[in-house]
């Protein structure tokens, strides 16, 4: 058989394969995937997070799953009053114009405002991310506000126990802790206390 034909007909194989197992080629080409979840800033939790009906971010994270790993987040600030939690077998992608035409010319940012902050040990999170693995987030600005509580540390992105994650083309910027409880003697010797 010539190198011809046994590519083409290794290429039929996949392509039959594809097939069989459900898998198509519709949608390529095109800006609407099924496993993508559009999230705009003005976007309702009621939306079908599409590209004509995008949801908001919290709603969006709730949607994963499935079909479903990627979110497209348009440029804008998007507010948070709780940490939000990224799942594992996930990306967020921001850097979409309003036609969803990726072109990073706006910035899209995750802001974590001052309130709810978490206790034992106090912090405030924009993202925190604990025990998950393959996720993803990219061309965002991830920020916290400044603390507002005594102790309170802050965190723009807050990781523990995970793997397989990349993070591509984000700042991540954490506001001002608190103030510091006041301290006690952390000497050995008491005549220094």
């Amino acid at each position: 058989m010539s190198s011809a034909k046994q590519f083409l007909f290794i290429v039929l194989t996949f392509a039959l394969h594809g097939i069989a197992n459900g898998q198509s080629c519709a949608g390529l080409g095109s800006q609407d995937f099924s496993d993508i979840i559009y999230v705009s800033v003005t976007g309702s939790s009621a939306a079908q997070g599409t590209t004509d009906d995008p949801t908001d971010l919290l709603t969006a994270i709730g949607m994963l799953g499935g079909n479903s790993d990627k979110i497209y987040m348009q440029s804008g600030t998007y507010v948070l009053s709780n940490a939000l939690n990224m799942p594992s077998d996930a990306q967020i992608i921001g850097g979409f114009n309003t036609d969803w035409v990726k072109d990073n010319t706006g910035i899209t940012t995750i802001f974590r405002d001052p309130n709810n902050s978490q206790t034992g040990p106090p912090r405030l999170i924009a993202i925190q991310c604990i025990g998950q693995s393959n996720f993803r987030l990219q061309d965002l600005t991830i920020r916290t506000s400044g603390a507002l509580g005594q102790g309170v540390t802050t965190y723009g992105l807050y990781l523990n126990n995970c793997a397989d994650y990349n993070i591509v083309r984000c700042d991540i910027i954490a506001g001002n802790g608190g103030h510091g409880n006041p301290g006690g003697c952390w000497s050995t010797r008491p005549d220094r206390c």
